[in-house]
């Protein structure tokens, strides 16, 4: 599980963390990105390097869930 500070680490993610916004602005941002990504693994699309990195940062990202989330 990660915290909010762990999602938004340009360190830990530096091909996804975008500066200065809020962990939902970055949130939505990555759930598009995880999408396309996704759509084209599925259309069996080879991904580049640099798009098979954003997709491993984008799935370890995927753990985490913010504390205030309705859905729990």
């Amino acid at each position: 599980m990660l915290t909010e500070a762990e999602y938004l680490s340009p360190q830990r993610f530096p091909l996804t963390t975008q500066s200065k916004l809020t962990i939902r602005q970055q949130m939505l941002i990555d759930a598009v990105n995880r999408d396309d990504l996704d759509r084209l693994v599925e259309e069996g699309k080879p991904l580049t390097p640099k798009q098979q990195g954003i997709l491993a940062e984008l799935r370890e990202k995927a753990a985490f869930r913010p504390t205030n989330d309705p859905a729990d």
